[in-house]
């Protein structure tokens, strides 16, 4: 049965529940009017648009009117913006004209931050946006831009520099969907329109540099040639705005369909409000990363050409960190201002564009590093940015160690700041003799509470040694699961009934663990931690789901990670938002699993800087900085022995040769190929959680870095 027909079903009975025989007869009704109105070729948007009951007024049904001020009342008085939803629901009751651009804003412009924060937070975001769009006259307020005929109209009224971004910026969206490539030459062609168009936008005297890319695009057959033609052309037209909008108005077919109806409308919004062309052109080519970047598709779409481009050839790659730079927003910067974009246009001297697409793409980079080198003294390329992964925070937190294999870090010191030691050392002789005495009691003849023991004796096998080598933040983890471990043995009625003493042994040893555990500074920052969850039912299963994905695909991984760590993780995600304290257990496992990412990821990074590396030609550079950034940094700052490999890794490339440096990037590659060949192969485990938690939306941004980087070629 398809969701429409449940849904379908499920509102027959409730108008049957609510309104007895009357309300089934009304709400049968309202069914079989609109599939006739189907029948009769009515557009599925008239229906949709149209008031929901079929009567004259009071245009609803008594038990609905009634049910609807009784929730209107309830929802009010929780203070929490619910009148931007109430007005949203009244005009669908009584048919009023939608405001697309506030229905896009619903749909698509509310970031998932705002979503999972709750009620409060995604209404005022939309308040806040309905009151930005009422501030518009009516004769700025952009129209639907898949209504061509209105869309030129409104833009024709316009400045034709607000014509050359929108087309502009529209067809640098549709670049990414482009999926496979026409060719080197035609992408080269469609690359240099794309680029000089923004160029000429952002510099209104390099009007020529627009225009002779557009002739340079002589073969337009495809619908993407043609859009960056019109995008090219339109810089400094008298048609502009019919240029753009013949671009624009494709917005009805293709992917991406809603969020890019809403980024143009954005552009045109920002326009109205003050912004000039050229910040515009500067500006993410979708939403703000604070506010969730482009949408997903639409990222997953360029990581697929962009892995194209450089299956084709290296040299695509001056083209990728160039539409990177673009789809993020791209303020000058001492690395990448204006002097830097020129080398992608040919200004001030033409690039060998009748050559093909390697000899141009080598000319911009060395056009790149002759940039680099005049602003830094230094020949070194800056086109590749590392990513910026977090440190690691509340939960056990895990290494790589000298064999590349992830496992636990060790414990800090007993005395850091924020451990009580005298409650600690007070407390620890009793849990240990606790631990022993509960594990040796449940372990006797056929162990009927069998999972109960191993759960006692995980935690028996943590605490049970000096003091100062305990791992307060795992031994967290097991008390959490030990009291869910408890809670489900009682619960279960197959289970003969724990002794009195066991019972009473179990319920002492956990009263002291929380008594232990608070008295560290690990403890405090789970328990803050704790009171800072907010999360939906619904939004646990989905969290649960890609958390438990991504820890399965570390089991039976020798190579990668240490199996009990695995098999740590595996069995927190599993017991993610269980037991007696949900917010616990959650808290727990997303401690576990953010770490672990962090881990995971900065290993693949590390395999994947040797590959861009090479293909710079700034080995020493990208290693470096790859060092230092994630080894050094707050990442994996406990890595001991990582770090010994780290600075024997510098120290190379700070003395070497090129021909030395290269020796010591391979033995880098060599050492972290598995480690890369496993991000890539997870990468789907790892995208579906990044999209499942804020405190995770970094790895989207790093999972790209690694996939621009390809699959690692030591052979070179």
């Amino acid at each position: 049965m398809s969701s429409a027909v449940e849904a379908a079903n499920s509102a027959i009975d409730a108008a049957e529940q609510k309104g007895g025989k009357k309300g089934l007869h009304e709400m049968l009704a309202a069914l079989a009017s609109e599939a006739a109105q189907l029948d009769q070729g009515f557009e599925p948007v008239t229906i949709a648009n149209q008031q929901l009951w079929p009567m004259p007024k009071p245009l609803l049904p008594a038990w609905v009117g009634n049910g609807w001020e009784a929730r209107k009342t309830r929802l009010l008085a929780t203070h929490e913006n619910w009148e931007v939803w109430i007005s949203w629901y009244e005009d669908r009751l009584f048919g009023n004209a939608p405001d697309t651009i506030l229905e896009l804003t619903r749909a698509t412009e509310v970031p998932d931050a705002a979503w999972r924060k709750g009620p409060k937070s995604a209404n005022t975001f939309i308040r806040q946006q309905i009151n930005g769009v009422h501030l518009e006259t009516d004769n700025d307020s952009p129209p639907d831009p898949r209504d061509a005929v209105a869309f030129q109209q409104w833009l024709s009224a316009k400045p034709r520099e607000w014509a050359s971004v929108m087309g502009n910026r529209e067809a640098l969206r549709l670049f990414a969907t482009l999926g496979a490539s026409p060719g080197d030459t035609t992408l080269l062609a469609i690359f240099r329109a794309i680029s000089a168009s923004r160029y000429a936008v952002l510099h209104p005297k390099e009007i020529k540099l627009a225009a002779d890319a557009a002739e340079f695009l002589s073969n337009r057959q495809t619908q993407m040639t043609i859009t960056a033609y019109y995008a090219a052309s339109a810089v400094g037209a008298d048609d502009a705005a019919s240029r753009a909008t013949s671009i624009i108005s494709d917005l009805g077919r293709g992917p991406n369909e809603s969020a890019r109806i809403a980024a143009v409308l954005r552009d045109a919004l920002a326009l109205v409000r003050g912004t000039s062309p050229q910040e515009l052109a500067r500006a993410p080519l979708w939403r703000p990363a604070n506010e969730g970047g482009a949408p997903p598709a639409a990222r997953q779409a360029w990581n697929n050409l962009s892995q194209v481009l450089l299956e084709n050839g290296k040299h695509w790659q001056v083209w990728v960190d160039w539409y990177d730079y673009v789809l993020e927003g791209s303020p000058p910067s001492s690395r990448r201002n204006d002097a830097w974009e020129t080398a992608f246009v040919g200004s001030p001297e033409p690039l060998p564009w009748d050559a093909g697409s390697q000899a141009v793409n080598t000319e911009i980079s060395a056009r790149i590093r002759t940039h680099s080198g005049s602003r830094d003294g230094s020949h070194q390329s800056t086109e590749v940015q590392l990513p910026q992964i977090p440190p690691q925070g509340y939960g056990p937190h895990f290494e790589i160690g000298e064999n590349g294999v992830i496992t636990f870090a060790p414990p800090q010191a007993i005395d850091r700041q924020g451990n009580n030691v005298a409650r600690l050392e007070k407390l620890h002789p009793i849990l240990r003799t606790l631990a022993r005495e509960v594990v040796e009691a449940l372990d006797h003849g056929n162990v009927p509470h069998r999972y109960l023991r191993d759960r006692v004796d995980a935690y028996r096998e943590l605490v049970n040694q000096n003091i100062d080598s305990v791992d307060f933040a795992r031994l967290y983890v097991e008390g959490v699961r030990l009291a869910n471990a408890m809670r489900t043995t009682l619960a279960d009625e197959e289970l003969p009934r724990l002794a009195h003493p066991i019972h009473e042994r179990l319920d002492s040893l956990l009263q002291l663990h929380g008594a232990f555990v608070l008295a560290t500074a690990e403890g405090i920052e789970v328990i803050a931690a704790e009171e800072r969850y907010r999360r939906t039912p619904g939004e646990e299963v989905e969290y649960r789901d890609a958390a438990v994905g991504f820890a399965e695909s570390l089991q039976n991984e020798p190579n990668i990670i240490d199996p009990t760590a695995a098999s740590f993780a595996l069995g927190t995600a599993e017991e993610f938002a269980r037991g007696a304290n949900l917010e616990r257990s959650a808290v727990v496992a997303s401690g576990t699993i953010k770490n672990l990412a962090i881990v995971v990821s900065t290993a693949g990074v590390l395999g994947a800087a040797s590959t861009a590396a090479v293909s710079s030609g700034s080995p020493a550079m990208i290693v470096g900085s790859a060092v230092s950034a994630l080894v050094f940094g707050e990442g994996l700052k406990k890595s001991k022995a990582f770090t010994a490999l780290a600075s024997q890794i510098t120290k190379r490339l700070d003395e070497a040769v090129d021909a030395s440096a290269l020796d010591a990037l391979k033995g880098l590659g060599e050492r972290f190929r598995p480690q890369l060949t496993f991000v890539l192969g997870i990468e789907p485990q790892l995208r579906r959680l990044a999209s499942q938690h804020e405190e995770l939306e970094w790895l989207n941004k790093t999972l790209d870095w690694i996939s621009h980087r390809g699959t690692p070629r030591f052979d070179e």
